[in-house]
């Protein structure tokens, strides 16, 4: 499952999608779906993001910087993720722009609904 926020940030996921598909071929099989952020708050692409991410094994999140996650968004993230009934899996942050000092208190916070 691939979150992206804009253009460019979806432009990179795709690269890294193609790179995962590519080295691992023949050894795992990917099957990549794709959600805009700013979609999420439709209520059925909502609902419908979150059935995926309930049993996605690895899901991407593409942005420019993840000081710039909405508290809607955050939001989304803690109901789908907290509701996964498969185990294991993993949860990769893709940022686009410039790392600009300590981490923003949104990194640990993904990063905990990670474990």
């Amino acid at each position: 499952m691939v979150l992206y926020e804009e253009v460019p940030s979806r432009d990179l996921a795709l690269r890294v999608c193609d790179r995962l598909s590519h080295n691992f071929a023949g050894d795992l099989e990917f099957e990549f779906t794709w959600w805009g952020l700013r979609y999420l708050s439709d209520p059925q692409v909502s609902v419908e993001a979150s059935r995926f991410a309930m049993n996605a094994d690895l899901i991407m999140v593409a942005v420019h910087r993840t000081a710039l996650l909405s508290m809607e968004v955050l939001t989304w993230f803690e109901r789908s993720l907290l509701g996964r009934s498969a185990p294991g899996g993993a949860l990769a942050v893709l940022q686009t722009g410039p790392n600009d000092g300590p981490l923003p208190w949104q990194h640990p916070y993904l990063l905990s609904l990670a474990q």
